[in-house]
């Protein structure tokens, strides 16, 4: 993968050309923005990420915004005038200003033109109270904000406003000059025992930008490994939950588990053989029934966890918090997945895959698909069972078991059971073949009874 272009030429004072960093509507969107920073007299600037990818040429999804100022009362001024909604957090003094079709018609624009949202943030500094915990947040300014940033690629930013100075780019930490090397480097010696969090992201972008780690970074991450153990699930989930939404998340995960950091989270999270290629099936390829939105980080989840057994998912699950409905996807699949050989069975009649896969979370028949590509006979099974087995039932119900005088119980099931059995295995053929069957086994469940009595 070609490291991408630099956008800009060295200079004294680097500045960019708004015209040229952002798409047109990106940019109305943000002269608006810029408005209503002015008429509070805020400072304004485009940082972090969304800085670097302007820099590198790279789509911007997100724009990140820095104010020396109240981030939220400048997201919620954007609210009144143009519509939309803000998710504010007080504590951290950020805002997410999510954009609908009225916001982008308020401005002229086209909805599929601009972003989601814009993130919000008040300029900041932390301090961490210990190596691992959570930063304690305190008032700065937009130096402070930068200096706290986890890489110098990250530690750049492009000024708004004041509008004198529009366009030019804040680099205190040498992110420029890293830039043009293809280097992620730190900003201090205890980056990663500050934030060990910062060993998982620093793989991500140097797998993305196809950058290397700078030597004394390199250095520094080996060395901070085991601090990973520190963090609580819940961060280390999310930032796994970010690689998994990566292009390639397979080899971010392949080089985290070479220096370690995968055991270092849990010692069962290992790398099977086939997860290599069944993250590149998920991106080329989905199961013919599924049409609607994929949750790309849970199934994620469930392509990392191939080929681990039930056991240890459980014990993974537990140790990163995962929700309850995940935690039972993965745990369903890990079963499955002790049984997909008997999907291509050619002894294996309808019935018999059916009582496997019934009940089977939505999530883990996609795994499963991907995992059978090689097994064409497996696959044309599961294909079939969501196409027609699952939904096959018998034309007769409990309700009309009970006219038959059988008394609700036990028996129910097993009649109900064996007549869809025998829809799905082709012994019926018609309603009135039903009706014989259900009269045969009737018969049977009637004389079990006697002879119990007896």
């Amino acid at each position: 993968m070609a490291r991408p272009e630099l956008f800009i030429e060295a200079q004294s004072r680097p500045t960019i050309d708004l015209d040229d960093g952002l798409s047109p509507a990106c940019l109305a969107l943000l002269r608006r923005v810029m408005e209503l920073a002015c008429e509070s007299q805020q400072s304004l600037y485009l940082a972090g990420g969304t800085a670097r990818d302007i820099l590198l040429r790279l789509p911007h999804h997100d724009l990140d915004l820095v104010t020396e100022g109240d981030a939220i009362a400048l997201a919620r001024a954007c609210q009144r005038r143009y519509g939309g909604s803000v998710l504010a957090h007080g504590a951290f003094g950020t805002a997410k200003w999510t954009l609908d079709e009225a916001v982008a018609r308020s401005m002229d624009l086209a909805p599929d033109a601009i972003p989601g949202s814009l993130d919000f943030a008040a300029a900041r500094s932390e301090t961490y109270r210990r190596p691992g915990a959570l930063p304690t947040a305190g008032p700065g300014d937009i130096r402070a904000d930068m200096r706290r940033r986890d890489f110098s690629i990250n530690a750049l930013a492009i000024q708004l406003r004041p509008s004198e100075g529009e366009g030019e780019l804040l680099d205190l930490c040498g992110g420029l000059d890293d830039l043009r090397a293809g280097e992620i480097r730190v900003l201090h010696e205890g980056s990663f025992l500050d934030d060990p969090t910062r060993i998982l992201r620093a793989l991500r972008y140097a797998t993305r930008l196809n950058f290397r780690l700078e030597a004394g970074t390199e250095t520094l991450l080996h060395a901070a490994i085991e601090a990973l153990g520190r963090l609580t699930g819940t961060r280390l989930r999310n930032e796994i939950d970010h690689i998994l939404t990566e292009a390639e998340p397979a080899r971010i995960l392949t080089r985290l588990e070479s220096i370690g950091a995968l055991s270092a989270i849990h010692p069962g999270l290992r790398l099977q053989p086939q997860v290599d290629a069944i993250f590149a099936r998920a991106k080329l390829r989905r199961p013919p029934w599924q049409r609607g939105a994929i949750d790309e980080r849970a199934l994620g989840w469930h392509i990392l966890l191939s080929g681990i057994d039930g056991a240890t998912v459980g014990s993974i699950a537990e140790c990163l918090s995962f929700t309850k409905g995940l935690r039972a996807s993965l745990l369903a699949a890990a079963n499955l997945g002790e049984n997909l050989s008997l999907l291509g069975l050619s002894s294996a009649r309808p019935s018999q895959l059916t009582r496997i896969l019934d009940g089977m979370p939505a999530l883990a028949l996609h795994w499963a698909w991907l995992c059978l590509t090689e097994q064409p006979t497996a696959q044309a099974n599961l294909e079939r069972y969501m196409d027609r087995w699952r939904a096959l039932l018998p034309a007769t119900t409990g309700r009309d078991l009970q006219i038959h005088g059988l008394t609700p119980g036990p028996a129910y099931k097993r009649i109900l059971g064996r007549l869809r059995d025998a829809w799905l295995d082709g012994e019926l053929a018609s309603t009135a073949d039903e009706r014989a069957l259900l009269k045969a086994l009737l018969t049977n469940e009637r004389l079990s009874a006697d002879a119990t009595c007896r």
